[in-house]
């Protein structure tokens, strides 16, 4: 049980070191396209339609964008946390700890929901 915690562990680790170089990668991409611009702070102006949605952050990473890339490294972050809930569970329920095994997988539901579900 203690080796599944470690591999548990290791694998978030990885997750969180891919999704920073990813998005570290998008962002020296967003400042050598747009470093000299300047920003005017007078009008807020939210995230255009291909990055709010897990499909359109998808698309815009794989084109090449520099923000899609930002963002896709941030879904990876969000990602890896749904699949440390998906195998809690997953150990919740080897464990036959149901309360926590039910627990685990209503917040995964909720976790999914957030992500595919404002898009759908």
């Amino acid at each position: 049980m203690e080796n599944f915690k470690l591999i548990i562990s290791k694998l978030i680790i990885a997750i969180v070191i891919i999704a920073t170089i990813v998005t570290c990668v998008g962002g020296i991409m967003y400042l050598w396209q747009h470093g000299h611009e300047t920003i005017s702070y007078q009008l807020f102006q939210g995230e255009p339609q291909p990055y709010t949605s897990f499909f359109g952050i998808w698309q815009s990473a794989f084109s090449f964008s520099a923000k899609g890339i930002m963002q896709l490294g941030l879904l990876l972050l969000v990602v890896g946390q749904a699949v440390r809930v998906l195998l809690t569970t997953w150990l919740f329920a080897k464990e036959k700890d149901y309360f926590f095994s039910f627990s685990s997988l209503f917040i995964f539901a909720v976790m999914m929901y957030s992500l595919f579900g404002y898009s759908l």
